[in-house]
């Protein structure tokens, strides 16, 4: 399969293949609609492709599609709180495959914070309740995003543990598929009680990514750094000499539990690269040190790159791609030593999934 990237934006899904030397982009799919979350479930012989949909007059909604993106059918039953319940879906910010020995499982994160699980890839979908009604929920506080659910991590050895990011409230664990949950913030800096590094509610989570080769190890791109924590151990700054604390995607290398990437912003107050100088930030050595790639990205560009829109394949070697709100996207074939440009001018990209 040639490298194909699955692009969610503010109007829709676009599909880009490299044919040759070249990049072609067909769409958009679900014309219109705002699209945070692309997602694609490769566990089986062909990729099954979701999107979130969030639009303003419908409201939020779950996509399919089992033929790369030409057709697309509506869940039946979509991401809804219980009866009664005061609470309503605003927004599909995530959408993951669960385990490899769990070929049916899905899970979908939302505004207000909440998981949702489907048993039968993405028909129906039912609320885990042990999160909504967590002994914290009431010190829950929204960041700029909203009171949002953006990351979802499935340990690869283990399918029932589960680890989810929640702006601006934390980082949850749970050991049981997600019926009770644990948070685990120690060593986070708190949005708002500066200095406080203790287990409590308030920490800006941007991304988090398991480190595949190491499933013990998560890296974080904080609102105020860089972090990593091991086993169930305390959540460590990893700053280096990264010279940016902000920034929203990450991802770590599928098989070197020592290497990340991430896209840091200027400062919360300008969220484009400083200057301009757009650059993909490499770590191999677990955050001691982090190096720039700009080889073939522009020398200038002041545009950002949402949470989601980063991505990475586990080939050898494997191949990146990121997004940005300006409609630009990059890839690069060569674990990020270089880049090209595979597209401009597309609506601001919200998602990006490289298929490879």
């Amino acid at each position: 399969m040639s490298p194909t990237i699955l692009a969610g934006t503010r109007r829709g899904i676009f599909i880009g293949k490299k044919e040759q030397n070249s990049w072609r982009f067909s769409g958009p799919r679900l014309i219109g609609q705002p699209i945070y979350c692309a997602s694609a479930d490769t566990r089986g012989a062909t990729p099954v492709l979701y999107a979130g949909r969030n639009d303003a007059h419908w409201g939020p909604g779950i996509h399919c599609s089992s033929d790369m993106g030409e057709t697309w059918t509506e869940a039946q039953v979509q991401p809804r709180f219980a009866a009664g319940s005061a609470l309503a879906v605003e927004a599909v910010w995530q959408i993951v495959p669960g385990g490899i020995d769990q070929p049916n499982v899905l899970y979908a994160g939302t505004t207000p914070a909440a998981l949702f699980r489907s048993d039968d890839s993405g028909r129906t979908w039912r609320e885990l309740d042990g999160l909504t009604k967590h002994p914290t929920r009431s010190e829950w506080m929204p960041g700029n995003g909203g009171l949002c659910l953006h990351s979802i991590l499935v340990n690869p050895h283990d399918s029932k543990h589960l680890i989810v990011g929640i702006s601006s409230v934390g980082v949850f664990e749970s050991f049981d598929e997600g019926q009770s949950w644990e948070l685990i913030n120690t060593g986070l800096p708190c949005v708002f009680r500066p200095g406080e590094f203790e287990n409590k509610i308030g920490s800006c989570i941007h991304k988090i990514a398991f480190a595949p080769g190491k499933a013990t190890r998560i890296y974080q791109q904080n609102h105020q750094g860089l972090f990593l924590r091991e086993g169930r151990g305390i959540w460590h700054n990893i700053q280096g000499n990264q010279p940016f604390t902000f920034g929203f995607p990450l991802v770590a290398h599928p098989r070197d539990a020592d290497c990340a990437f991430v896209v840091p912003l200027g400062a919360d107050s300008c969220r484009a690269p400083k200057d301009g100088a757009l650059a993909v930030y490499v770590t191999r050595d677990a955050g001691k040190s982090w190096t720039p790639r700009r080889k073939g990205l522009p020398d200038k560009l002041f545009n950002g790159v949402l949470r989601d829109a980063f991505d990475i394949t586990s080939g050898t070697p494997c191949a990146l791609c990121f997004g940005t709100n300006g409609g630009q996207i990059f890839y690069s074939a060569d674990e990020g030593e270089s880049w090209e440009m595979a597209a401009d001018l597309l609506p601001p990209v919200n998602s990006v999934r490289l298929l490879s």
